[in-house]
C-alpha cells in the first residue's frame, strides 16, 4: 500500500476501497484559499462523493487516500481508476506569480517523486493524445477533461507554473528504493478504527518481508545487466592477440562473477530464513521489522 504516515490524515468519506493500477499524476486546484488539513477533514464529512489522495497549500501536503486505492476527482471512470489527485489550494484565475508564492513546491514535487517511483509513473507533462493512448505521466484536471469528459472543470488554470513543478521533478535523482520504503512503513495500529485495512500485527513484518525481496529481485536485475556487460566485454577479447592478458582478465571477472551471485544467494537466504522465523513464532511482528530495518539502513551482521 501506498500510505505514508508522516502526512496522512483520511480516509475521506467517498472512495473505492479497490486497489487499480495507477499511470498518471493529475493536478487539480481546489478553487478556495482553505488549508490543507481543512481540505483533508472536509474530505471525512463532504456528502457530494468527491475526495483526492492529496491537498497542498503554501506550508504543507496532507495524504487524504492511499495512493493503491480510488479517489473520485475527475468525473471519469478512467481517470478515477488510475489517476492520483493532487488537489492545490488556489483559485483558477491566480497569476504565475501569485501560484508561484503560494504553494509548498518543494514538498509537492518530493511527494510526486514518491509516487512516481512507486507507482511506474514517468514525470513528464502528457499532450491529451498521449493520455488517450496510455501512456504515464503528468495531466492536469483540464486535461482529463478533455481527453475523458464527465466534467466541466478546467482547473488548475492557464497560468498554473507546470513548468516549475515539472523542473523541480526533475532537478534530482528518481527517489531511493530505500527511502520509499521508509515512508510507506504503514501506520500504526492507533489508525484501525478509521482505516479498517491496517492490521496491527504482522502486517508491517510481512510489508518490510515484500519490500525486501523487491529490493533482492532489482538487485538480481541490475547483476544481470552487469553480467551481461561483462560478457560483452569478454566476446570482445576473444579476437585479440595477448592470450595471456585475455585469460587474465577472463579470470579477474569470473572471480567478481561469484562474488556478486554469492552475495546476492546471502541477502535471498537470510530473508527467507526471517520469513521462517516470523511464520513459526521465533520472531515477533516488531522484531522482524526492526531487523529488516536495521539491515536496509546498513546495519551489521546477524549476532
Amino acid at each position: 500500500m501506498a500510505l505514508y504516515r508522516a502526512i496522512y490524515d483520511g480516509p475521506p468519506r467517498s472512495y473505492q476501497r479497490k486497489r487499480t493500477p495507477k499511470k498518471w499524476i493529475v493536478i487539480h486546484c481546489t478553487q478556495n484559499t482553505a488549508s490543507a488539513a481543512n481540505e483533508a477533514s472536509y474530505a471525512k464529512r463532504r456528502t457530494d462523493s468527491v475526495s483526492s489522495h492529496y491537498y497542498v497549500d503554501n506550508r504543507e501536503i496532507v495524504q487524504s487516500l492511499d495512493t493503491d486505492y480510488v479517489a473520485f476527482h475527475v468525473g471519469s471512470i478512467t481517470g478515477n481508476l488510475h489517476g492520483i489527485s493532487y488537489e492545490i489550494t488556489g483559485l483558477i484565475q491566480w497569476s504565475r506569480s501569485r501560484w508561484l508564492s503560494s504553494v509548498a513546491w518543494d514538498l509537492l514535487a518530493t511527494q510526486i517523486r514518491r509516487d512516481c517511483a512507486e507507482h511506474g509513473i514517468i514525470p513528464r507533462l502528457l499532450t491529451t493524445a498521449e493520455i488517450r493512448a496510455g501512456k504515464t505521466g503528468i495531466i492536469t484536471h483540464n486535461q482529463a477533461r478533455l481527453a475523458w469528459g464527465g466534467t466541466d472543470h478546467t482547473d488548475p488554470g492557464p497560468n498554473f507554473p507546470m513548468d516549475h513543478l515539472l523542473a523541480l521533478l526533475t532537478k534530482e535523482d528518481r527517489v531511493s528504493a530505500k527511502e520509499l520504503w521508509g515512508y510507506r512503513i504503514p501506520p500504526e495500529a492507533g489508525v484501525a478504527q478509521s482505516y479498517p485495512d491496517i492490521r496491527s500485527d504482522g502486517y508491517r513484518a510481512s510489508t518490510w518481508v515484500q519490500y525486501g525481496y523487491r529490493w533482492a529481485r532489482r538487485a538480481a536485475e541490475r547483476a544481470s545487466e552487469l553480467l551481461a556487460g561483462q560478457a560483452a566485454i569478454l566476446s570482445k577479447l576473444d579476437g585479440a592477440d595477448d592470450g595471456a592478458t585475455r585469460q587474465a582478465i577472463r579470470e579477474e571477472l569470473d572471480r567478481h562473477r561469484a562474488a556478486l551471485l554469492a552475495e546476492m544467494r546471502e541477502d535471498l537466504d537470510e530473508l527467507a530464513e526471517l520469513v521462517r522465523r516470523r511464520d513459526t513464532g521465533e520472531l515477533t511482528a516488531e522484531q522482524v521489522v526492526d531487523e529488516l530495518a536495521r539491515r536496509l539502513s546498513g546495519g551489521g551482521d546477524d549476532d
